[in-house]
């Protein structure tokens, strides 16, 4: 046998062989059970004709550079969600903390539809953030969250505040608490 050691290299092969590579790489991904949510990630970032572009990559979201190409973003989204988040929750899917914000490591959680419907921009209303309206009592209903209250008691204030601002003195009726 001999081997020459300045022997050009046929580049055909070569590439033949890392196209062939990426192919069976990326069938076995398309079985993975994190692979369809990340092609419709990118689909509605990136697809000028996906249904729901307009509120993804139509107001500029992206995906992490990593993420981003098709025969190896895969791989490392896939290890991040594993690595970072665990498992999908039954029920679950993936959110954006920050829903003005990008597909990125650390803006990403796995949240409850009920999370996912607060996280929206706005809340079932397109105007008005905050704000949906109740098909069922037929009026409409803010959501408002303090993050952090030291006790029942003050909570309980607040809330009388609250109405006491919305329904006027005369208008409001129910203390959930007598204030001090």
């Amino acid at each position: 046998m001999v081997i020459v050691a300045n022997a050009p290299i046929n580049n055909t092969v070569g590439n033949n062989m890392s196209k062939r590579r990426n192919a069976i790489r990326e069938f076995k991904a398309t079985h993975e059970p994190l692979y369809p949510l990340w092609r419709s990630i990118h689909y509605r970032c990136y697809n000028e004709n996906a249904h729901n572009y307009r509120w993804y990559g139509g107001r500029g979201i992206k995906i992490y550079h990593e993420w981003e190409c098709w025969q190896t973003g895969f791989i490392p989204f896939k290890e991040y969600i594993e690595r970072e988040l665990g498992p999908c929750p039954e029920g679950f899917s993936l959110d954006r903390i920050d829903s003005n914000g990008d597909y990125v490591p650390g803006n990403l959680k796995w949240a409850s539809p009920r999370e996912q419907a607060l996280n929206k921009g706005s809340y079932g209303n397109k105007k008005y953030k905050g704000a949906r309206w109740d098909d069922k009592k037929k009026y409409w209903v803010c959501t408002v969250i303090v993050t952090h209250i030291e006790s029942q008691k003050e909570a309980a204030q607040l809330w009388n505040r609250m109405m006491r601002e919305a329904h006027g003195e005369r208008g409001f009726k129910h203390n959930i608490i007598e204030e001090d």
